[in-house]
């Protein structure tokens, strides 16, 4: 995860100004509630569920969340449920 979020800050990527880790932006970083289970599956796992009527309103909220862990990411709950579940799974 962190080697994603110096690749983002270096490139400019991440929303903050500027490309330098400097006191701040390192702060931000550790402190930005990100997912990497989220970063790495949110995207292929919404691409599987576009037109299937019986989980669409959780592709919904999975397709708005943040990707963070805050009190206000909604949908964070459920992608956690969700993460618990398939995690150990093969492949």
């Amino acid at each position: 995860s962190g080697l994603i979020e110096i690749d983002r800050r270096l490139s400019g990527s991440d929303g903050l100004p500027g490309t330098k880790v400097d006191p701040a932006a390192a702060e931000a970083m550790a402190f930005a509630n990100k997912s990497l289970a989220a970063e790495l599956a949110v995207d292929p796992l919404l691409a599987l569920c576009r037109g299937q009527e019986d989980v669409a309103a959780a592709c919904a909220a999975l397709s708005g969340w943040d990707r963070r862990f805050n009190l206000d990411s909604r949908g964070a709950y459920l992608f956690a449920t969700f993460w618990e579940g398939v995690r150990s799974l093969p492949g």
